[in-house]
């Protein structure tokens, strides 16, 4: 027992020795274990028989050991690849154990009955292809090279095979495209995946042992490695190691290809044409794409063009080094040396439809007569009111013969707005247009492999990608939906090195150090008509404009001329690795930490530093409220609304003008301490112990730009709190307009005098939050063989795993007062923005300002997972896996809205209704600050008066409050044909459950004083998942002989079938505050209707209806009495989406040249039943959505075909 004591002391005590270490962290598990033990025929230990262990392609030993008193051995930290595993003891037969296939993460069982016998007569067995997880708790599943190189997988990236294994739900396109969003959708990619419900953010993914995850986001990845230079990967699930960590979710960790004695390689191309496909559903439902592709015979719109080209090669095998004046020959081999290169390349062409429609609140494109100033109706070209225009534009005359077009709007017209084609709806002005996009991809990866001796070994990876594009509609950020307006060119580069040491000074330790550097970015430029070189539109601006785009122009009803302009946005991770293992006995353990340096820089987080015109008018200066009115006698209709709203835009005149000092850019630098010590202990021959702990720093960001800002509550004082007027306005000189507001030290400003902004000196130095410490993961879990068999094992455990927020979270935090100035001018002309010799019109807004800020006293968000399963095996080809998974999430991140009322705080109290009167004004008339019975619609700037922190409106603060609960029965099968030929079945029955639906900025409570009404379906919650997957060599004439054999031999079909539930649908009432809390207009937070019975019930669920829409309460208009005045009770999640079902499928015929040359050709189909799978719905359940609230509004991919050819040699 003492034994055993010493070895939990030694445990904790390598674990704080690592704390103190700098430079060294956690393996990542890349790496496999070969466990076993040896004994004789009569069943009795085997003491010192000595085992070898020999990597099968490479002839190389890589590491001998002997086995203990217990005839147990363990081989820790050997590369994934096959191996012959020797046993030798006197008076036995040796044993040689052949294809031991050691997958990523493994523990391998192999235990070896010795025959009596001469040691120089030979035993050879061949290893079981399957085997059940003897000596591990870790929930976990390997996607083999023959899964990845073989299934049918959409654009040939293995994100989309994490999908395969029980557990994981998702929402990720049927394409998943490398690079920033999806050339035909425009939508930016996304890692939309969920495991054991963990959130989507909560993945890791490491190639090779780099971390390839953007830490920035955490929802997209930086390196994208080739299918075929992938040699396996695996998906740890639940109860990991201590070993591995970084987030709370999934782990999906991915080993490269490495090759042995023989030069190997092959070559790719793989074609896609709108030809092969069917027509997507959208594009039959769209008539307006017929004017650009025509119709068929059938007088269906015509497919839209995309081409699709994707090739590339491997090669791999020894080094070989020039002979310089040895003589001999020309080059010669260096011994245990081999490489592996991979190339690959990928053009898409795509033409997405861009259309007006799809501007929130409706747009439209002025007609070519509208263009040239002649309108079909009278057009007011000055006013005093609605009812008094002063002067009109008879219908048909040009406006440029009465009165001045101004020559900046002029510009526009010119050099923008005559490239933009006419509507294709002359009635509405709407229009629809499919643009060119581009996607292009290029890839090249480098790993060299080195064994010294069978002592020590290192490698060495490089992964470079490019991933340039043109996007028709700009990369990301603001779209326009107009053609050729917003076009922009995009690279999204990423590399990835890992070198690793791994040194065996003798058969009981292993030590391994690596460094790993990660690198991606974002980087764009515009090209289309809003860049200042193509369109150099001349207009006098108070500040210098960085960015490549000319001032935003925003007319009521059309869209808006405005990008997201030139982006820079790189991040970088920097990792030092160091871990040993040590055996000791029975006790396999190990030890070892990481240190991580992370960075990220970005730009154009808000401001517009390019300028910006809007809210052009008609009416002359002295109207306080600028308007622009129609003609005396117009009806009032959109058509004559639009063509009045476009003469005001050329008029040029009154209009509101604003723009940014600077491009806001932040510059990150960050820095996670992490270490563990885990123990395997063989307390039984048939009972594994595994147990260990993880501790886990992740730091705080700092900005060495110096803008980060913070608001704290603690220290918002009351007697601060500027002044709020009845017409919600804060009073000039009263307060400190940032009251509760921290800047980081280093740079301490507090903005013109204006701004009225005395903020606090951070608290925490150059960071303006802190991060917890303590945080201390322990993991136990048991893997038991009840029969002592080899084929049965019975597993359980706990875990706690903590979870990296990404940096995303804390750059927002730039936004607040006060280190952002912005000039802002009304009344103004286009022609001349700020009047010659008028000083910047730069001062505070008197309107209270709506801030967003991170928790001060950050709690690190965690995953506790627990699961009871077993594991049978069949013979020596099925295993079978069932069990419970279940999960509880614990300080999760997300968003709250500080400011809103407690419910009935407006219907009973007083405030003063509009005016410069506030209610501290002494005689001050008041009012009830809300009318019983009514809904607010717009802004309530009354409320401003009575908010818990007076001076601001919505303060938006990311809190770790909130939980989550996920419980599963999920069941795994695998069976092994010969050959490649396997069949794997997943399924998966869930529930997962949460009070805060996303870690990202798009969801917060309905209110803040009630966060159990949040409580529901998570984003990524299907109830039930079901995926099988297949390859099967077709048996006969396998040996290809003769003209039947190249005929009919060779064969092979492969392909994976889905079919998973539908998500949740939040339905959300926009705009529509029935109990006056106040979160119009929160940053995020907003409202839900009133729940009048299960809109699941009978739900049409056609394409107009999917939902029972009926079964949430309609908003009414302003003014509309006889309200109830409470929240709504509609729960997050009520509507139950669309479910998916498709079937992949491949067929393939290799022709085989001789043993080592083979050429195969593949036809796959993507969705080959061609199935309409729905996806969006529109779940705004507002006025000006009656008609498509809960209709289908986007769709999966129809069937899509693939052609390629693979050359092996």
């Amino acid at each position: 027992m003492k034994h055993h004591v010493h070895i939990l002391r030694a445990l904790f005590v390598a674990l704080a020795l690592c704390f103190s270490l700098t430079g060294i962290a956690v393996a990542q598990e890349i790496t496999g274990s070969i466990v076993g033990s040896v004994k004789d025929s009569n069943g009795a230990a085997v003491k010192g028989a000595t085992v070898t262990v020999t990597d099968t392609d490479k002839k190389v030993v890589v590491r001998t050991t002997t086995t203990n008193d217990d005839g147990q051995f363990s081989i820790p930290d050997l590369t994934v690849a096959t191996y012959d595993v020797t046993v030798e003891a006197s008076s036995f037969k040796k044993h040689i154990e052949s294809k031991v296939k050691l997958d990523v993460g493994q523990r391998r069982s192999v235990d070896v009955t010795l025959q009596a016998g001469n040691i120089a007569e030979t035993v050879t067995v061949v290893a079981a292809p399957l085997t059940v997880e003897l000596t591990t708790p870790a929930v976990s599943n390997v996607i083999n090279g023959d899964q990845v190189r073989q299934l049918s997988i959409n654009n040939r990236n293995f994100v989309s095979l994490v999908t395969l294994a029980p557990g994981v739900t998702n929402d990720l396109d049927d394409v998943v495209f490398t690079g920033t969003n999806n050339p035909d959708t425009q939508v930016v990619n996304r890692t939309l995946i969920s495991v054991n419900g963990g959130r989507s953010t909560t993945n890791t993914f490491t190639v090779d042992g780099a971390d390839v995850t953007d830490r920035g986001s955490n929802l997209t990845i930086q390196a994208y490695p080739s299918v075929d230079s992938i040699g396996e990967f695996k998906i740890l699930r639940s109860l990991y190691p201590a070993e591995s960590g970084r987030s709370g979710g999934g782990q999906i960790n991915i080993v490269t290809r490495s090759v042995g004695n023989q030069f190997h390689g092959s070559g790719f191309e793989f074609v896609r044409n709108e030809r092969f496909n069917a027509n997507d559903f959208a594009s039959n439902r769209t008539p307006a794409l017929a004017l650009q592709f025509g119709r068929d015979s059938n007088g269906k719109v015509k497919r839209k063009p995309f081409r699709y080209n994707n090739y590339g090669f491997t090669i791999g095998g020894p080094v070989y080094m020039f002979r310089f004046g040895e003589g001999g020959a020309m080059a010669r081999k260096i011994n245990k040396t081999f490489f592996f290169f991979s190339e690959e390349r990928r053009s898409d062409i795509r033409y997405p439809l861009l259309s007006t429609k799809l501007v929130s609140g409706g747009g439209a494109v002025p007609s070519a007569q509208m263009k040239q100033g002649i309108f079909s109706i009278p057009i007011c070209l000055s006013a005093t009111s609605a009812t008094n225009c002063t002067q009109t534009l008879p219908a048909g005359t040009p406006l440029s013969s009465v009165a001045p077009v101004s020559s900046v709007a002029q510009q526009y017209i010119n050099q923008i707005w005559n490239a933009v084609p006419n509507p294709t709806d002359l009635a509405t002005l709407q229009l629809e247009f499919p643009a060119l996009n581009i996607a292009k991809f290029q890839q090249e990866i480098i790993r060299v492999d080195h064994t010294f001796s069978n002592k020590l070994s290192f490698f060495y990876r490089f992964e470079n990608d490019k991933i340039p594009t043109t996007d028709a509609d700009g990369t990301i950020g603001t779209r326009s939906q107009l053609p050729f307006v917003n076009r922009t060119e995009s690279n999204s580069p990423g590399k990835a090195h890992t070198l690793q040491f791994t040194y065996s000074p003798s058969a009981n330790k292993v030590f391994e150090g690596r460094f790993t550097y990660g690198y991606g970015a974002i980087y764009i430029s515009t090209i289309g008509l809003l860049s200042k070189q193509v369109s150099p539109i001349s207009v006098n601006l108070p500040y210098v404009s960085t960015r490549d785009v000319v001032p935003s122009v925003s007319v009521s009803g059309f869209n808006a001329l405005s990008g997201f302009s030139n982006y820079i946005d790189p991040s970088s991770k920097m990792d030092f690795t160091g871990a040993m293992t040590w055996i000791r006995g029975n006790h396999t353990m190990k030890f070892g930490g990481i240190y991580s340096r992370n960075t990220k820089t970005e730009n154009a987080l808000s401001g517009a530093n390019q300028g910006a015109f809007s809210t052009f008018s008609n009416t002359p200066a002295s109207i306080a409220s600028a308007n622009c009115f129609r003609a005396s006698g117009v009806p009032a209709n959109s058509f004559n609304t639009l063509n009045q709203n476009w003469a005001c835009f050329m008029l040029g005149n009154n209009v509101s003008f604003s723009q940014a000092n600077l491009d806001l850019t932040i510059d990150f630098r960050q820095r996670s301490i992490e270490g563990f010590g885990q123990d395997e202990w063989r307390f039984k021959k048939n009972l594994t112990l595994n147990y260990g702990v993880r501790y886990s720093y992740y730091g705080p960001p700092w900005d060495r730009n110096g803008l980060m800002v913070n608001f704290l509550p603690s220290l918002w004082n009351p007697a601060n709190a500027p002044i709020v007027t009845g017409a919600g306005l804060r009073r000039a000189g009263t307060g400190n307009n940032c009251n509760g507001i921290i800047v980081n030290a280093q740079n301490y400003q507090t903005g013109p005098a204006a701004f009225n902004c005395t903020p606090t000196a951070s608290p925490f130095g150059k960071y303006v939050y802190q991060a917890q410490k303590n945080n201390f993961a322990p993991r136990f879990g048991i893997a038991w063989d009840p029969f002592k068999k080899g084929t049965t094992s019975i597993r359980a455990g706990y875990g706690i795993y903590y979870d990296q927020v990404s940096l995303s979270a804390a750059e927002l935090l730039s936004l607040n007062p006060p280190y952002l100035q912005t000039a802002t001018q009304t009344f103004t002309s286009m022609d001349q923005p700020i009047p010659v010799g008028a000083p910047l019109p730069i001062v505070a807004s008197a309107t209270p300002s709506s801030i967003r800020a991170v928790q001060g006293n950050f709690l690190t968000p965690y995953l506790q997972s627990w699961s009871l399963d077993a594991q049978h095996q069949f013979g020596s080809k099925t295993v079978v896996t069932v069990g419970y998974y279940g999960s509880k999430g614990t300080h999760l991140n997300g968003n709250t809205e500080y400011n809103d009322l407690p419910l009935g705080k407006a219907l009973n109290s007083q405030c003063v209704n509009g005016g410069t009167t506030a209610l501290q004004d002494p005689g001050a008339v008041t009012t009830v600050c809300m009318t019983a019975g009514t809904a607010l619609t717009a802004t309530p700037t009354i409320f401003d008066q009575i908010r818990p922190y007076r001076g601001y409106r919505s303060i938006n603060i990311l809190e770790t409050r909130y939980n989550s609960n996920y419980n599963s029965l999920q069941l795994y099968g695998q069976r092994r044909f010969s050959g490649a030929s396997q069949l794997n079945v997943a399924y998966t029955w869930s529930k997962n459950l949460t009070d805060n639906q996303t870690s990202s900025v798009s969801a917060a409570p309905q209110d803040i004083n009630n966060i159990r009404a949040e409580y529901g379906r998570a984003v990524l919650d299907r109830r039930h998942v079901l995926s099988a997957n297949y390859i099967y060599e077709l048996p006969f004439y396998r040996d290809q002989k003769g003209f039947a054999g190249k005929v009919l031999g060779g064969w092979q079909a492969s392909g994976i079938i889905t079919y998973n539930t539908g998500l949740p649908f939040n339905v959300a009432s926009s705009s529509y505050d029935t109990a006056g809390i106040g979160f119009i207009p929160a940053i995020i937070a907003g409202g839900r209707p009133v729940l009048l019975c299960d809109p699941n019930v009978n739900a049409p669920h056609t394409v107009d209806q999917w939902f029972n829409g009926a079964c949430f309460a309609k908003q009414t208009a302003a003014g509309v009495t006889g309200i109830v005045n409470v929240p709504g009770n509609a729960p997050r999640g009520a509507a139950d989406g669309p479910p998916t079902k498709r079937v992949d499928f491949t067929m393939a015929k290799s022709l085989r040249f001789n043993e080592n040359v083979s050429l195969q050709l593949r036809a796959e189909a993507f969705n080959v039943f061609n199935h309409t799978n729905f996806r969006g719905l529109s779940t705004s359940r507002s006025i000006a959505n009656e008609t498509l609230f809960g209709s289908v509004v986007s769709f999966r991919d129809p069937r899509v075909l693939q052609f390629g050819a693979k050359l092996y040699f």
